[in-house]
């Protein structure tokens, strides 16, 4: 009796000991210091045509990830060329949101170097950190662009206040119309091809015309393995 009562006892103790502990761990591993995940990362170069006459480049980049603590424990990420030391960082005040299919992007479109001259060639680390420190790392490659495009290689947006149309001038099949309200946030955007489009026949013509202050038009060109913009308008929405 005594002999089973001492196991029994021991056996008590023991799993209350093992269940302190699974509780303990749990506890502490619900408390988050999970690792972000990359799940994708989409980059491009842009030239922009500015209303000035100058020729600009950025550097978009777009990234698809999650966070085991919630998309808001991400707090911030870096684009790093280590080869040439170079590196741009954003937090989550500044970077820009875009939701496709359901599936939330966040990033920035407009890096430029000092020179805003077209990004150097090579490969640059993505860095993505949680709020924690916790960090997760993948890359991209930006290739070399030779040349540069003239003035002649990019689209044309022309607007007409009185009727709400719009004239897009081409070279290439695929374009893309974007409204941006007053504080630079997107409105919609669409693809289009060349020709005339009335705002009033767009899926959100009355936000458009209501609330939009810019627009522009891009392209891409296999040619120079870049999107080509013309910049923003002043879209004006007094009659």
């Amino acid at each position: 009796m005594i002999t089973q009562s001492k196991t029994k006892n021991r056996f008590f103790h023991n799993n209350l000991y093992l269940y302190s502990l699974l509780l303990f761990l749990s506890i502490l591993f619900s408390c988050g210091n999970y690792p972000p995940e990359l799940k994708r990362i989409v980059s491009q170069v842009n030239f922009i045509n500015n209303a000035n006459g100058s020729i600009t480049a950025e550097l978009s980049v777009m990234f698809v990830a999650d966070d085991d603590d919630g998309f808001e424990d991400i707090e911030s990420f870096y684009v790093i060329n280590d080869k040439h030391q170079v590196y741009w960082n954003v937090d989550c005040n500044n970077w820009i949101t875009r939701e496709v299919d359901d599936v939330k992007w966040i990033g920035y479109e407009h890096f430029i170097t000092d020179s805003q001259k077209v990004p150097r060639p090579g490969t640059y680390r993505i860095l993505v950190i949680d709020k924690a420190g916790e960090r997760v790392e993948d890359s991209i490659y930006i290739p070399l662009i030779k040349k540069e495009p003239s003035k002649k290689d990019f689209p044309e947006i022309r607007y007409t206040d009185s009727s709400y149309e719009i004239e897009i001038k081409s070279k290439y099949n695929n374009n893309t119309i974007a409204f941006y309200d007053e504080a630079g946030k997107l409105i919609d955007a669409f693809s289009v091809s060349t020709g005339k489009i009335n705002i009033k026949d767009l899926k959100k013509s009355k936000e458009i015309i209501d609330k939009c202050n810019n627009m522009i038009v891009s392209s891409y060109s296999n040619k120079y393995g870049a999107g080509l913009i013309s910049k923003k308008l002043e879209f004006n929405k007094e009659k």
